[in-house]
């Protein structure tokens, strides 16, 4: 940890005081990850957010409050936002801790890192059936590229709600009920849906 030293405020028998050093250590934070000067953030968002962008009031470790906003294309501040996926990160420059120099002085900061987790709807129900068919279209704008099969001589197999904790139960496997147990219940398959956490 960083080394705080006050000299000369420690009485000494010798007659020449002595200096009070306090060693600092650094606590887990709830909502930050620090690694060396740069701090870093897991920020939950919309579907809509990440279409068109991320507009947000953060508080920050030295609790200021940030006006936050995601990154865009482009060099000025009209472009359009940068479409966000879960497992992204953007960075805001000289934002993260101090970095002292020699005597104590702070000369620059760190960087805070913002990695995104983009919380899907749960359900389309509120939606009519125009309005689904009008947000297929959309959405089918901005894809890569369709995913939509030939329906010509296909049958199709609908698939039905699941739990992880029951990967593994099939009627042919042969898995023994302890080995079961030893997974955890709200584990998943993918590490955070394909992302590297920091």
């Amino acid at each position: 940890g960083e080394a705080i030293t006050l000299s000369g405020e420690i009485d000494s028998p010798s007659g020449a005081p002595g200096d009070l050093v306090f060693i600092l250590q650094q606590s887990p934070h709830s909502q930050y990850t620090r690694k060396g000067h740069d701090i870093a953030i897991e920020m939950t968002i919309t579907l809509e957010e990440s279409i068109f962008g991320v507009k947000r009031d953060i508080y920050h470790l030295s609790g200021r409050r940030l006006c936050f906003q995601s990154a865009i294309e482009g060099e000025d501040s009209t472009g359009k936002a940068t479409m966000i996926q879960t497992g992204n990160v953007q960075v805001l420059k000289g934002e993260g801790m101090p970095k002292r120099r020699g005597g104590g002085t702070i000369e620059e900061f760190g960087d805070l890192y913002i990695q995104y987790r983009v919380d899907m709807p749960k359900s389309t129900y509120p939606l009519s059936d125009e309005e689904r068919v009008q947000l297929s279209t959309l959405l089918g704008k901005i894809q890569s590229k369709s995913s939509k099969i030939n329906e010509t001589n296909t049958k199709r197999k609908i698939s039905k709600k699941a739990k992880i904790s029951d990967f593994g139960r099939g009627a042919a496997s042969a898995r023994p009920r302890q080995q079961e147990r030893r997974r955890r219940p709200n584990s998943s398959f993918f590490y955070q849906d394909g992302g590297a956490g920091f």
